[in-house]
């Protein structure tokens, strides 16, 4: 399946990213988005080829095909930009709802600590995965938000405590020179997903 948009530009390659869901059956899917030429190209495959590829970033997966988990920012990663004029970091606390993640963008000097840019995610959203561009000082965070499934059945479950999640799946792509962020939809009403950013290739105009 391929899916057209305003293209942009300013953001250089292809980014990668695939996603394992747990519903009746097991489902696995490619995602394959280049900015710049406005194109996104999905591609279902074998759960077994999903469970195969790792990650080429360097702050690797905080989601885990295994387990069907999350990891969250508890391990406080962090990722220097290509020309290693930024850092990128992740954190989560515990709160009384739940985890809450944030991502952070700092300037990578020694003699100086000033953030470029920042946000703290809403509950109900989870960090997947982020890694820098390898062309320039752009980085891409994929984020998952969920809220329950609406309907009379979902309902029902959720009062015997077996709520059906309604997920969808972002791509933001932040500027950490001119601080703008682009919001890419990749995957809209799943149900029990795991996705995972795989990598931002070189290729693509």
């Amino acid at each position: 399946m391929t899916r057209r948009f305003p293209p942009d530009p300013s953001i250089p390659g292809t980014v990668h990213v695939d996603q394992l869901e747990y519903s009746v059956f097991e489902t696995y899917r490619t995602i394959d988005i280049t900015p710049a030429a406005g194109v996104l190209r999905q591609t279902s495959e074998s759960p077994s080829a999903g469970r195969a590829r790792t990650p080429s970033f360097s702050t690797g997966a905080l989601t885990s095909f295994n387990t069907g988990g999350w990891d969250h920012c508890f391990d406080k990663l962090a990722a220097a930009s290509s020309d290693g004029s930024y850092v990128a970091r992740c954190s989560s606390r515990m709160t009384l709802e739940g985890p809450i993640d944030s991502i952070y963008i700092d300037v990578n000097r020694w003699d100086a600590n000033a953030a470029v840019w920042s946000r703290t995610f809403d509950f109900n959203w989870y960090v997947a995965g982020f890694g820098w561009s390898p062309r320039s000082p752009q980085l891409a965070i994929l984020v998952e938000s969920s809220v329950p499934l609406k309907g009379i059945i979902p309902t029902i479950l959720r009062y015997w405590g077996h709520p059906i999640p309604d997920e969808t799946v972002h791509l933001l792509i932040v500027s950490a020179s001119t601080k703008a962020v682009r919001d890419f939809v990749l995957i809209e009403h799943a149900s029990n997903g795991i996705p995972r950013l795989l990598g931002w290739g070189d290729s693509g105009k």
